[in-house]
């Protein structure tokens, strides 16, 4: 596993049939506005699980929110796109300024780095 990070989670409840858990990074990108970035599919089932995070443009000061998020068959594709797509600002405005129909089902962990 690499990764800048490594974001360990329970999953207590797996997700109804025919839908995934994603991890999400959550950036502001402007006041007021923020960023969702689908970080990685979270393996199906009731477990432990470990993920490796990339933190791209993550200097000192920078912050970023962690959450798990629910996505049906319906939003599937955009999932896969829109983690294909990180570190791609291009792609950022319309296709992440909010989730899409993918819903945030945990609670939030946020981190900041505060030094190189």
């Amino acid at each position: 596993m690499s990764g800048d990070i490594i974001v360990d989670m329970i999953v207590r409840t797996p997700p109804k049939n025919g839908h995934t858990y994603w991890l999400f990074s959550k950036v502001a990108n402007g006041p007021g506005n923020f960023v969702y970035v689908a970080k990685d599919q979270i393996p199906e089932g009731v477990g432990t699980y470990s993920v490796g995070v990339l933190l791209l443009k993550f200097g000192p000061g920078s912050v970023r929110d962690f959450f798990v998020a629910d996505g049906g068959p319906d939003s599937l594709a955009w999932l896969q796109m829109n983690k294909l797509h990180d570190g791609d600002p291009s792609w950022d405005y319309p296709n992440r300024n909010s989730l899409h129909g993918v819903m945030e089902v945990s609670n939030a962990c946020t981190i900041q780095k505060t030094r190189n």
